[in-house]
């Protein structure tokens, strides 16, 4: 756990109240596992079962009730199974551009910020007169940026989710497992 957590979350108030959490932790109806799987996209990724959501969608009637059974069961004992939230995330080659800064050994993205200084300098200082100029800022995040799970899971708990919604949610955060593809090569 990140230190002083509870330094950066004693702002946070309780908000989820007693009936907000019987929502949260109440049984999952079957309606309601088909009504997700029919607001997917049917033609989107396909899943490490190598299945689109249109798969299960066209076969619902064969398969339906085996899926909602593995729904109930995760929301209800907390429990997900291994592959549950398996990815596939395949990795492109990536031709890298003479201009860009970030992940570029001698090069680094804060070189962004002192050449948007330079422009902003000159901008203000040099170019005056008729002719209009204008800056644009672009948001610039990070690629290794991440949510700390014990942080997550200790604004949960200041907020009042229930000990049941938490480990659900914990649960479905730890079985993530990735499959990485390089070249196509599982």
């Amino acid at each position: 756990m990140p230190e002083r957590i509870e330094d950066y979350i004693r702002v946070v108030k309780p908000v989820i109240t007693p009936v907000m959490n019987s929502d949260l932790v109440k049984q999952i109806s079957n309606e309601e596992v088909e009504k997700a799987v029919f607001n997917m996209n049917g033609l989107g990724s396909p899943g490490p079962d190598g299945f689109p959501a249109i798969f299960y969608q066209k076969h619902w009637q064969i398969i339906g009730p085996n899926v909602c059974a593995a729904v109930r069961d995760a929301f209800c004992f907390g429990s997900w199974p291994q592959d549950f939230n398996a990815t596939l995330i395949a990795l492109i080659p990536k031709i890298i551009s003479p201009s860009q800064s970030a992940f570029i050994p001698d090069r680094l993205i804060t070189d962004n910020a002192i050449v948007a200084f330079e422009v902003m300098h000159t901008m203000n200082t040099s170019l005056k007169g008729k002719d209009g100029y204008m800056a644009l800022k672009l948001d610039m995040s990070k690629a290794y940026d991440r949510l700390e799970w014990s942080f997550l899971q200790a604004v949960m708990r200041k907020m009042g989710f229930s000990p049941t919604w938490i480990k659900v949610i914990m649960n479905c955060l730890s079985s993530v497992t990735y499959s990485v593809l390089i070249n196509g090569i599982p």
